[in-house]
């Protein structure tokens, strides 16, 4: 059962905030850095930064509204770039939210650009030629669901997440982080959110999926899930950065209809 999702906390967090706080925040990241806890299984990820506390890359929980995209993308873990403008653990926790849930619109600042160019810590957002490949992937693939005509917002029509939210270079200890951090959080995550499509990609989203919600790794493809009374579609497909057949054209043209109509059935409800 989600521990998230019920009610607001004694402060007056509500779940979604107090869920992204959580995660921004995890307990974890503040032992293994005073302690130098090696033994941690999360250690290696943490250290990887070599960054004081206060200087840490804060873990990206997700990136958009949770509690209105009818999409949610999952994949390993977020990269961590030296140059982008990112929270830092001496952030306050209303520019951290903001950043998170604002990050491709509307918020304290322009945090991206076209929901493909990240912010960058001296300012602008790079040449146009530079872009966040994934994003860039992501942002097709959903266009893929929508209908034709439709016009695609990132962060609104679609959220980014991870299954690990600690950042690393090249999915650099995703594998030891895989079980604490899924463990702890990735439940919660889907079920806090307002997604009734659930896109995982590559294999260790894909593991950490199977893993969570007692899914057949052989089998997976497409698989329905009753979650707090609400019925996700959970679809996987190769990481953006696969070099194969990565779209849902490609990858699963007979299951894409089934999709497309749970998109629909969660628009038309958005709109009552």
């Amino acid at each position: 059962m989600p521990t998230y999702c019920l009610e607001n906390d004694s402060s007056g967090r509500t779940p979604i905030r107090k869920l992204l706080l959580s995660i921004a925040r995890c307990p974890a990241i503040k032992r293994i850095i005073e302690l130098e806890n090696s033994e941690n299984k999360c250690s290696k990820i943490v250290l990887n930064q070599k960054a004081s506390l206060l200087k840490f890359r804060l873990p990206e929980p997700w990136s958009g509204h949770l509690d209105r995209a009818c999409v949610l993308f999952l994949s390993s873990n977020p990269s961590i770039s030296s140059n982008e403008e990112s929270p830092l653990w001496s952030w306050e926790d209303n520019l951290v939210e903001d950043y998170f849930v604002h990050r491709f619109a509307g918020g304290k600042k322009a945090w991206s650009e076209d929901g493909i160019r990240h912010l960058r810590s001296g300012g602008g957002y790079g040449s146009r030629k530079e872009w966040v490949r994934h994003w860039a992937a992501v942002k097709r693939r959903c266009s893929e669901l929508y209908p034709k005509g439709y016009k695609i917002e990132p962060g609104t029509s679609y959220v980014i997440s991870e299954v690990v939210h600690c950042k690393s270079k090249e999915e650099a200890h995703v594998k030891d982080a895989l079980k604490p951090c899924t463990s702890n959080y990735l439940y919660d995550l889907v079920a806090c959110s307002a997604a009734r499509i659930v896109v995982c990609m590559g294999g260790y989203a894909k593991q950490a999926v199977c893993d969570v919600f007692d899914f057949n790794p052989k089998d997976a493809r497409l698989y329905p899930k009753l979650i707090n009374g609400i019925e996700k579609w959970f679809a996987f497909l190769p990481h953006t950065n696969f070099r194969g057949p990565r779209t849902f054209e490609r990858v699963m043209p007979k299951e894409l209809p089934v999709l497309r109509s749970a998109l629909l059935d969660c628009l038309s409800q958005d709109r009552k």
